[in-house]
């Protein structure tokens, strides 16, 4: 079985013990791996510098505890790393999918095992083993970093060239746009998903239990306050502002139209029960 890590932060022993009971009643072995609270992780050396006002104190941290699982993979002799957080569901078909990892693609640098509202676009599936589930590429934005299986080479990316300290970590992962001039990630995703985070499968009762939820208000204040200056600023400085975004936005469309042409939208679906 793939060796398998919860990020879990020491002042949530409830998460713990939820996601330990999870886990273990579908016989799958876990190491806690014990997560930064907030802007803790810069106080240690090793870590990348973040960007000034990039992310928040939460973000860093939980950015920081998954870099510090990718380097943990490439100091051993493992080929992949099942990485997740602790406010999360399971499907019962997820020990099966850990245990034999044969099945997974060798181009594959990431497997992306869970489900979000955002619709994914997605390439021709394949089957995955001998089970009726399906893996096929991603090819646009999703949000979480909830549950993934990560394999050498994708850390060995992850921790070198491909690094960005400005955006959050599951776009880091999970956005073909944060390459930048590097080759995006070849990132696969389960269908149906066997992994759920908790506010996504009960919005009303978990909407708002969230370790980041805090550093999501700020970043929202941060750019209606950038709106309102573009909004207010001198016609001179709104054409400047205007050519910028005509720009980047005739960057995008090659590849914007190539992923619609050569992909399905859909939103993957959770194999398992939502409570």
């Amino acid at each position: 079985m793939l060796k398998a890590f919860v990020i879990n932060l020491d002042r949530r022993p409830d998460r713990l013990a939820q996601v330990s009971d999870l886990l273990g009643a579908a016989g799958i072995d876990f190491e806690r791996f014990a997560a930064f609270d907030g802007e803790a992780a810069l106080e240690k050396e090793g870590f990348p510098d973040f960007a000034p006002g990039c992310l928040g104190p939460s973000e860093i941290g939980v950015f920081c505890s998954h870099f510090s699982l990718w380097r943990r993979l490439l100091a051993s002799d493992e080929s992949h790393m099942a990485i997740f957080e602790d406010d999360i569901l399971i499907s019962p078909r997820l020990a099966g999918l850990l245990g034999d990892p044969g099945w997974i693609d060798p181009r594959a640098e990431v497997v992306r095992l869970e489900s979000s509202p955002k619709p994914a676009l997605l390439g021709r599936p394949a089957p995955v083993g001998t089970s009726s589930l399906r893996a096929a590429r991603l090819r646009n934005r999703q949000y979480g970093s909830a549950g993934y299986i990560l394999s050498r080479e994708g850390a060995e990316r992850l921790c070198g060239s491909y690094l960005s300290t400005r955006i959050q970590v599951d776009y880091l992962l999970f956005d073909p746009e944060a390459a930048g001039r590097n080759a995006p990630l070849h990132v696969l995703q389960i269908e149906p998903a066997l992994v759920i985070q908790r506010q996504f499968a009960d919005p009303a009762k978990f909407g708002r239990d969230s370790d980041i939820m805090s550093d999501r208000l700020i970043r929202e204040g941060r750019r209606a306050e950038v709106q309102r200056k573009r909004d207010t600023s001198s016609l001179p400085r709104k054409l400047v502002y205007e050519a910028g975004d005509i720009m980047l936005m005739a960057r995008r469309v090659p590849g914007n139209v190539w992923r619609r042409l050569t992909a399905r939208e859909v939103v993957v679906p959770f194999d398992g029960t939502l409570t």
